[in-house]
């Protein structure tokens, strides 16, 4: 495991136990409890932690569109069947950096870095009854039939799927709210 992916593996621990969903138990595809293992173990580099490192990517994107799009991870995302998800971040080439259209430049404000992750964590994992949720984020990734690496998604797939994923929330926001009045009021 190379330093960056071992580095992103610590912090996103870190944000699970100050989440304090580090603890919560998973379940597999059936249903059933997996045992001997809990939420920290999906930011493992065979199972979550690339996805959750792309999302992260992909918002450090979109918060620093107007300076020139940087990103908390200098990796690249490849194509593996071997893992969990498909993905397995590693270190690319300037070459395959280029060719693929990855971004340069690593986000410095440690304060936003941490609140990424936190955002990527409340958004990916959700609880239910002490249970793990994985919820896989809207991607738009563009692919050439022969690509090794994921591209990054362009800048307008990318603020249409966060468009999509805040009117999804904002759309259950509002039925809970009318759903709390027989009557819908205009008054403030």
């Amino acid at each position: 495991m190379n330093y960056i992916v071992s580095e992103a593996q610590d912090a996103f621990q870190k944000q699970m136990v100050e989440l304090q969903i580090d603890s919560l138990k998973i379940k597999d595809e059936e249903g059933k409890v997996v045992t001997g293992m809990n939420l920290r173990a999906t930011a493992l580099p065979d199972m979550w932690l690339p996805q959750f490192m792309m999302y992260a990517n992909d918002t450090a994107r979109l918060y620093t569109l107007k300076s020139g799009e940087k990103t908390i991870f200098e990796v690249g995302f490849e194509y593996d069947n071997r893992t969990l998800t498909g993905v397995r971040a590693v270190e690319l080439s300037e070459d395959v950096t280029k060719e693929y259209g990855y971004t340069h430049g690593l986000l410095d404000n440690e304060f936003i870095k941490e609140r990424i992750l936190r955002h990527t964590l409340t958004k990916m994992v959700a609880s239910d009854n002490g249970f793990a949720r994985l919820v896989e984020p809207d991607t738009f990734h563009l692919a050439d039939e022969n690509d090794k690496y994921v591209r990054p998604m362009p800048v307008d797939l990318l603020v249409a799927s966060r468009f999509r994923e805040f009117s999804l929330n904002s759309d259950r926001a509002f039925e809970i709210s009318l759903s709390m009045t027989n009557e819908p009021s205009l008054e403030l």
